[in-house]
């Protein structure tokens, strides 16, 4: 099969560039091309055909480029995607899950999510980044009424406090608390 002057993508097929055979036994051809940006790229014959290779790494740049700008499905995590929205989503991937652990489907979307302020409404601390070993300051979910489950029709019921009030807080009672609180003061 002569590829020769056959267009792929932004490539050009110029000449056969040899072949190679694999550790099977296989010989594959390749070809020497070039791309629309100017650069020449071998590329194996199976690739051309199947559109695996439509140029020489330049389209998967841009399209990478472009799509990191807009990635919401991989968290937007982009130079010009906001800290919110990367809060938001983390929050809600951690939602989904801990739905799925306790036997339902969670339908919030970011949309669903409270409003992120920068300081915990709880202990007044400023959010900032957690690390794996210290999360207190960072955002987090949290269900004012914890039996509600993660659904769209309880999303009032969401708000975001200081990793660390949520710990505190965790399943403990207003009476655990006040116990807590009377055990620390000496009572």
């Amino acid at each position: 099969m002569d590829l020769e002057k056959h267009q792929f993508g932004r490539l050009t097929v110029l000449s056969k560039a040899g072949s190679r055979a694999t550790s099977g036994g296989n010989v594959l051809t390749r070809w020497l091309c070039l791309c629309q940006c100017g650069k020449q790229k071998i590329v194996l014959t199976s690739s051309l055909l199947q559109g695996k290779t439509k140029s020489c790494g330049c389209l998967h740049k841009e399209t990478s480029q472009q799509n990191g700008l807009l990635n919401k499905k991989h968290g937007g995590y982009s130079k010009n995607t906001s800290k919110d929205y990367q809060i938001k989503h983390q929050a809600l991937v951690n939602i989904r899950e801990r739905s799925r652990r306790h036997g339902y489907d969670s339908d919030l979307s970011i949309d669903d999510l409270p409003i992120l302020t920068d300081v915990c409404p709880v202990l007044g601390i400023r959010y900032q980044k957690g690390t794996l070993k210290n999360k207190d300051a960072s955002p987090s979910v949290d269900r004012k009424n914890s039996n509600l489950p993660y659904l769209k029709k309880y999303a009032d019921n969401l708000v975001f406090i200081s990793h660390k009030a949520n710990r505190l807080k965790s399943n403990a009672t207003v009476e655990d608390l006040e116990k807590i609180i009377n055990y620390i003061r000496g009572r």
